[in-house]
C-alpha cells in the first residue's frame, strides 16, 4: 500500500480520534448551543418586545408572529457566532509547538490529516444548527404546555418564512437569493477556516477584523471611486424605481436584486474555493517545516 496516497481507512481513524479526544469540548459546545439558544427565546418572547424596525416590514404580519420571528431570528445569530468561532479553532489541536509535532509527524498523508480536522469541525458545526433547530422546538412545545402563544407560534415559522416567500418572491427568485445564502455560508466558513490556518491565538478575533476590515475597506473605496455617479444614477431613476415599486410591490424589487445574484453568488463560490486551498496549501507548509526541525533536532 502506498503511504504517499489518500486512504480512508486512515482518515476515519483519525477523525474518530478527533472526536474521541474533544468529546468534552463537542458535549459542551452543542448542549452550551442548546440551553443559550433556548434562553434567548424565553427572554425575548417573555420580557423583550417587537423592535421598531421589525414593525416597520411592508408585510401584513401580526405582532406575536413578530416577536416569535424575531426571537427565532436571535436564536440563529447564537449559532451562527458559535460556528463560526469553533471553526476558526480547526487547527485547535496544534497550537503548542509539542502538539504540532506530534500531529504533523503521524504516519499519514497531508490531506488525510487536513481533512480529518475540516471535517470534524464541520461536523461539530452541524451538530450546533441541530442544537439551534431543537432549542425552537423545546420552546415551541413549552408554549403549548404553559399556553404561551408567542412560544407555541414557533412550530409554525417554517410555514411562516414560506409564506412570505412565495407571496413575495417567484420561484426564480427564491432560488436565487437560496443560492446567494448557501454561498454566503461557504465563503464565511472557508474564511474562518483559514483563518483558523494562519492565526494560532484567538483565531476568530482576527479572521472577524480582517474580513469585516476587508469589506468596510472595499465598500469605501467603492463609495469613493463610484458614489457620485451612484448619485447621478439614482437621481435620475429614483423617482421611477420608487413608481414603478409602488405600482407593482415588493415581488418586482425582488425580481430586480436577483438578477444580479449569481454574479454575485459565483465571486463567492470562488474566494470560498481559493480559501480552501489556501488552508490546505499553508498546512502543507507546517508539515516540511515540521520535518525539518524533527531532522535538525
Amino acid at each position: 500500500m502506498n503511504k504517499n496516497r489518500f486512504n480512508f481507512r486512515r482518515f476515519w481513524q483519525l477523525l474518530g480520534w478527533h472526536f474521541t479526544d474533544n468529546r468534552r469540548t463537542v458535549a459542551y459546545v452543542v448542549s452550551g448551543t442548546l440551553l443559550a439558544c433556548v434562553a434567548v427565546i424565553l427572554f425575548k418572547v417573555l420580557f423583550g418586545s417587537v423592535s421598531p424596525y421589525m414593525e416597520r416590514t411592508p408585510f401584513k404580519v401580526d405582532k406575536t408572529m413578530l416577536l416569535a420571528s424575531e426571537a427565532a431570528s436571535y436564536s440563529s445569530y447564537v449559532t451562527t457566532v458559535v460556528i463560526f468561532v469553533f471553526v476558526s479553532y480547526v487547527f485547535a489541536n496544534i497550537v503548542k509547538r509539542s502538539d504540532e509535532i506530534r500531529y504533523l509527524m503521524l504516519p499519514a498523508t497531508n490531506a488525510e490529516k487536513w481533512l480529518s480536522r475540516v471535517v470534524y469541525v464541520l461536523a461539530v458545526a452541524a451538530m450546533v444548527q441541530v442544537a439551534g433547530w431543537l432549542a425552537i422546538k423545546i420552546c415551541a412545545i413549552i408554549g403549548q404546555l404553559f399556553d404561551v402563544e408567542a412560544l407555541s407560534i414557533l412550530a409554525k415559522m417554517n410555514d411562516f418564512y414560506n409564506d412570505i416567500n412565495d407571496a413575495n418572491m417567484s420561484p426564480f427568485a427564491q432560488t436565487k437569493f437560496s443560492l446567494l445564502s448557501y454561498m454566503l455560508n461557504a465563503f464565511l466558513l472557508s474564511a474562518y477556516l483559514f483563518g483558523g490556518t494562519i492565526f494560532r491565538r484567538v483565531p476568530w478575533l482576527s479572521t472577524t477584523i480582517i474580513v469585516f476590515g476587508t469589506y468596510f475597506v472595499v465598500a469605501m473605496s467603492a463609495i469613493f471611486c463610484f458614489g457620485y455617479y451612484a448619485f447621478e444614477i439614482n437621481r435620475e431613476l429614483g423617482p421611477s424605481l420608487k413608481d414603478q415599486y409602488d405600482k407593482n410591490g415588493t415581488p418586482w424589487l425582488f425580481d430586480k436584486l436577483a438578477v444580479y445574484l449569481p454574479y454575485v453568488s459565483i465571486a463567492l463560490f470562488i474566494f470560498a474555493v481559493v480559501f480552501v486551498w489556501l488552508s490546505y496549501r499553508l498546512f502543507c507548509r507546517r508539515q516540511i517545516a515540521c520535518k525539518k526541525i524533527k531532522f535538525i533536532r
